[in-house]
Parts: C-alpha cells; sequence; structure tokens
C-alpha cells in the first residue's frame, strides 16, 4: 500500500515518536511510506529521512483556516491508497477537503488517529472540529478508551468507525541497564544520590512547576526533559530551578537519560496513552505518576507503576523505592505484553485494509 501520514507539527514529542515507531514497521511490511509536515515545527524531518522516509515540507501553513493548505493538500495525495491523519488540525482540513470533493462526485475515505484531546479543556470550540471529524473521516484511533468514550458519545459519529488501539514501543526484551557515567559527570549529577527524570514539553498541563517545588524540598535530583511549549511557562520554571533540578530543554540521548535516572516522574494533569511513561517503563524503570485516568490505567489488573496526589508525594515515594524491583518487572512484562509496536502496527495496518476495501 502507499500511505501518507499527515502531520501538523513534526517536532519532539510522543506523537513523533510513535508515528516514527509505526512507519519503521510499515515499511518492514514492504509498504511505501510518506509524510506531510506542514507547520513550523519540524525538528525530527531530518531523522525520518535519515530512515529513508519521504518528507513534505514544502509548504507552511498560513495563519488561522488556511484554504490554501486544503489544495496543497488535494494534489498530494492523489493515487494514494491510505491517507493517515494525526491530531485535530489536519484532520480539519482532509474533513474539508472530503467535503470540496464532495462537489467533484468523487469519494475521499481517510483514517485518523487522535493522540490527545487536551485541545477540548483549551478551546471548548474544538468540540465542533471534533464533531465534523466524526462525520467525515472513515476510521477514528484512539490511544485511550476515554478517547474512545468521547467519539462514541457524539451524535454523528458511527460507533463501528471507533478503534481502541494502544500506543506502542520498540522493545528489547533482553534489555539490561547501562550507566553512562560520562553522561552524568557532564550533567553534573551525583550518582550517590536517586534521581528522577520526567519527559514532557513544557507546558502548564504538563506539571513542571509543581514537581519543582516538590523536589526543592527532597534529597533527590530531578532531570526535566522537553522542549518549550509555552515560552512564559518555561522561563518560569527554569528561574525556579534549585541546585538539584537540571532542566535540559529539547534532547535527541532520551534512552542514554532514562538510563542514568534510578526512577520516572510524570505531574502531568492530562494524558491519553503516554508514550513518555511506556518509554521508561522499556528501560526498566520505576515509574511514580501523578494520578490521572492516561496513568492510572497501567494498574488496570496489577500494580505496575505508583500514583500519587499533592497530598501523599513523600509516602508515594517511598514506596517506590521500597518496593521498585516488583514494580520494574510488573511494568515490563505488561509493556511486552500489550504495548509493542509490532502489534500496534498489526491492527492499524488491519484497519487500513477495512478502509482500502471501502474505496
Amino acid at each position: 500500500m502507499h500511505i501518507v501520514h499527515i502531520c501538523q507539527f513534526l517536532g519532539v514529542g510522543g506523537l513523533e515518536q510513535v508515528l516514527f515507531l509505526l512507519i519503521k514497521e510499515q515499511l518492514k511490511l514492504g509498504h511505501t511510506v510518506e509524510v506531510i509536515v506542514y507547520d513550523q515545527d519540524k525538528r525530527w524531518v531530518e531523522k525520518y529521512r535519515q530512515l529513508g522516509i519521504t518528507v513534505h515540507t514544502d509548504y507552511n501553513k498560513k495563519p488561522g483556516l488556511d484554504f490554501d493548505l486544503v489544495d496543497y493538500l488535494e494534489n498530494k495525495i492523489k493515487n494514494v491508497n491510505i491517507i493517515h491523519t494525526h491530531d485535530l488540525n489536519p484532520a480539519i482540513y482532509l474533513c474539508i477537503l472530503k467535503i470540496k470533493m464532495l462537489f467533484k462526485f468523487k469519494k475521499l475515505s481517510f483514517i485518523h488517529t487522535t493522540h490527545g484531546m487536551e485541545h477540548i479543556q483549551l478551546a471548548p470550540k474544538t468540540k465542533l472540529y471534533e464533531a465534523l471529524l466524526g462525520l467525515c473521516a472513515q476510521k477514528i484511533i484512539c490511544v485511550s478508551p476515554k478517547f474512545k468514550e468521547y467519539y462514541q458519545s457524539q451524535i454523528l459519529t458511527l460507533k463501528r468507525k471507533v478503534h481502541l488501539i494502544d500506543n506502542g514501543v520498540d522493545i528489547d526484551k533482553s534489555f539490561q541497564k547501562k550507566l553512562d557515567r560520562s553522561l552524568l559527570e557532564n550533567l553534573k549529577l551525583n550518582s550517590e544520590k536517586p534521581i528522577a527524570i520526567y519527559v514532557a514539553r513544557v507546558v502548564p498541563l504538563k506539571g513542571q512547576m509543581e514537581l519543582i517545588n516538590l523536589y526543592k524540598e527532597l534529597d533527590h535530583q530531578l532531570i526535566l526533559v522537553g522542549p518549550s511549549g509555552d515560552d512564559k511557562y518555561f522561563n518560569l520554571c527554569r528561574n525556579s530551578l534549585s541546585d538539584n533540578i537540571k532542566m535540559l530543554g529539547s534532547r535527541e540521548d532520551i534512552k542514554e537519560l532514562l538510563d542514568v535516572a534510578n526512577y520516572y516522574i510524570s505531574h502531568s494533569f492530562h494524558e491519553g496513552l503516554p508514550i513518555s511513561v511506556l518509554e521508561a517503563g522499556s528501560r526498566k524503570l520505576p515509574c511514580l505518576l501523578f494520578d490521572i485516568p492516561g496513568h492510572s490505567q497501567f494498574n488496570k489488573n496489577r500494580e505496575c507503576v505508583v500514583l500519587f496526589n499533592k497530598n501523599d508525594f513523600k509516602m508515594k515515594l517511598t514506596y517506590l523505592e521500597k518496593n521498585f524491583k516488583i514494580l520494574i518487572e510488573s511494568f515490563f512484562s505488561l509493556i511486552i505484553d500489550n504495548y509493542s509496536i509490532k502489534a500496534m502496527a498489526h491492527k492499524i495496518n488491519n484497519l487500513y485494509g477495512e478502509v482500502k476495501n471501502v474505496e
């Protein structure tokens, strides 16, 4: 099949990582794969191209609703078997294009993945766009039960369109942690004191400031990794650091950074299925996570991660330190059984077959 993935951004984040791994699997299956990215953040473009993926970056979206982008996408998707949009913005333009094609007596089918839904909270008017998406998309992939429930509750969305497919990570079943002492030295970290790491865009919804305030009172070290998604908030966090907290910005050596840490922490207030947590678990790190549905889903059948709230953080941290071995084993086993990129790619490939057969 000839597959085109469409993204607004190709920066550094969970969506980009999942998509990168998915495309690697699709190439192994013999598909022809291209990516279209049309906004300013294109930091991962070269990484994709190094894999041999054609990435189209020749169009930059204009502010507001850009109808020229609709024409651009129409030209790019000719003779393509599968069109796959990621997150709401590109889906809006495919919906508009689908309506345009109706006036030409032509059909357009596309499959969509919703990686996050924080936009509903930040801009309630996006519910109207989501309703349009539910009407126009052939298939909607959700990465969490909560997302699936949202779409199936929409009046205009047929329930048979909506599918839950968990995010996946690349898993090495024989993984053994290796400590890079030179990285510890470069970051000026003390190997004698526990090190926590958090990987996320620096925005209020991810709760970095709350973590900074918590770790100012601890004899632990904290590494915050991730690009700015809100410059005012990023600078506020950077100006609030204490000596035991490192704020590294965007990094490419995430696996190496995870391997110097003793545990992973997240204070995010909203998640679908957090790929950064899965990556931490696949590197055999115990995880201490803020108690939200996106995190608690990992404890559905047995305790794999430790959940905390603002009142019990220190108690839960102590619990994690005492039980880290069994937590590591439980979470690593869960990831192998349920969150492999191979399983994810296989499920998506089956959906592609259904969409292609409809054409």
